[in-house]
């Protein structure tokens, strides 16, 4: 966070973050939120079309890279700060004097966009303090509950695997992505962390289900969220682990605008978005933006 500041990263800066799974990206996505800038998740597969347009459209102050990913910005016309290149070198390491407030910027995360062009959400301390204390509430959470950190940072349900645990003082285990491709590699990380918290796509979920036979699964908390999570795979969830959740919610919303807790001996085969998460309001309105009655379709209008 020092070198950032030293580097002039402010709140009104946006740092990209284009580093692999591992120690370097967790350091570089607390020490930009720390410098009180917002960091920008670019993924190291990008192809340089998508670099380009990122850096002509979010104009970052500088893109956080290491060795494994510096040669993929060559050309790119980016300011590199490089962890491995002695960006680093002669920073302090006390704590940094900065004061954010709630509407400060977090992160901005570019979607698909409804043009076809990738638009940038951004997303508010505010915001991201709501969905990370709720969740530690609502699903019951203390520093024994141990995450597993593996969905891509693009993708925004990976900001609750850091901000939940280490909120609470529990642990996260990075996968990279080659693990997380494969099932049995899951298990082994269940296993060898003492991970208590596991959120997932469904289609990971069907990936993992090969190989997540173990007698701590009883003890887990799973999160079906990303796709629609079918009746099938909620059983199997079911069958599997303790606390099975299916959450919902656009980027836009940050992260998750409801949760549905599953039960074992209550489902019936129909998986719904449930509540709405704390301080947030979901409406079913019809063409006229009313509010529809009891069992009329509509709209799913989101507040809050």
């Amino acid at each position: 966070a020092n070198a950032l500041i030293a580097d002039g990263v402010g709140k009104e800066s946006l740092v990209g973050i284009c580093v692999e799974p591992s120690l370097d990206l967790v350091v570089s996505l607390l020490g930009v939120l720390k410098s009180g800038g917002s960091y920008l998740p670019i993924d190291t597969e990008y192809p340089r079309q998508r670099l380009e347009y990122l850096r002509d459209d979010a104009s970052p102050h500088c893109v956080i890279v290491h060795e494994a990913t510096r040669e993929r910005w060559d050309g790119v016309g980016c300011r590199l700060f490089d962890l491995d290149g002695g960006a680093l070198d002669g920073a302090v390491s006390e704590r940094p004097e900065v004061t954010l407030e709630g509407s400060d910027r977090a992160y901005v995360i570019y979607t698909s966009g409804s043009t076809g062009k990738p638009k940038g959400v951004e997303v508010t301390h505010r915001s991201v303090t709501n969905i990370t204390s709720y969740t530690a509430k609502r699903f019951a959470l203390s520093s024994e509950h141990h995450w597993l950190f593996h969905t891509t940072t693009t993708f925004d349900i990976s900001v609750v695997e850091y901000t939940v645990p280490l909120s609470l003082g529990a642990s996260i285990c990075v996968m990279s992505k080659a693990e997380v491709l494969e099932g049995e590699q899951y298990a082994v990380a269940i296993r060898s962390n003492g991970i208590r918290v596991v959120q997932a796509t469904p289609s990971q979920w069907k990936i993992i289900q090969g190989f997540d036979s173990l007698e701590a699964n009883r003890n887990m908390v799973v999160i079906s969220a990303g796709e629609p999570l079918t009746s099938s795979l909620a059983e199997h969830l079911l069958s599997e682990y303790a606390s099975v959740w299916n959450g919902y919610g656009p980027t836009e919303a940050t992260i998750y605008t409801s949760y549905c807790e599953l039960d074992a001996e209550s489902f019936s085969g129909k998986v719904t978005i449930g509540q709405p998460v704390g301080n947030g309001a979901i409406y079913i309105l019809d063409k006229e933006r009313r509010i529809t009655p009891l069992g009329v379709a509509g709209e799913i209008c989101v507040g809050g």
